[in-house]
């Protein structure tokens, strides 16, 4: 088979995983009283594959599967909110991991990840809703964003860690 069209067939397996992983994280109540709050489960593929496939392919993942998400389980608005954490989210990962390249670890790319989704997220809100206060809102979820990230961040580098046992399969 034709490199392309295998990375093509990974890719879409990627976006049907974090898709899947995005599902299970919709059952699991992190802080009822703090919408926005979540694991980001999901967040583990997207660094996944910024590592092995560059920010153009996890851009992509992250868009389809927010996109996805957003359209079979939510509203137009949180379709904003999704799409708009998952892009923010992305490119300020790929901006770390060209600045600090050997120096952060899939942990604090994911940290910035969880961060700027929540950034994201808040910018859209107060967009909505056109009430700039909403931004003191971030207070909560900044420290739901980096105990995610940091949990997101293990699995993302226990993958990347052992990616060697799984040469082909990812």
């Amino acid at each position: 088979m034709k490199s392309h069209i295998r990375r093509n067939i990974k890719i879409a397996l990627f976006i049907a995983v974090a898709f899947v992983l995005g599902v299970i994280e919709s059952y699991i109540p992190v802080m009822p009283h703090i919408p926005g709050g979540k694991l980001g489960f999901a967040n583990i593929i997207s660094v996944i594959v910024l590592y092995l496939y560059g920010a153009k392919y996890a851009l992509f993942v992250s868009i389809v599967r927010a996109f996805l998400s957003g359209l079979l389980f939510s509203g137009v608005n949180a379709l904003m909110y999704s799409v708009s954490g998952a892009f923010l989210s992305v490119v300020a990962m790929v901006i770390v991991l060209k600045i600090f390249k050997d120096k952060v670890s899939p942990i604090g790319v994911c940290v910035t990840g969880a961060l700027f989704n929540n950034i994201a997220q808040i910018v859209v809100a107060a967009i909505l809703v056109s009430d700039m206060s909403i931004f003191t809102y971030f207070c909560f979820l900044a420290p739901i964003s980096v105990i995610s990230g940091i949990a997101t961040g293990f699995g993302a580098n226990y993958v990347l860690k052992y990616k060697k046992n799984l040469v082909g399969v990812i």
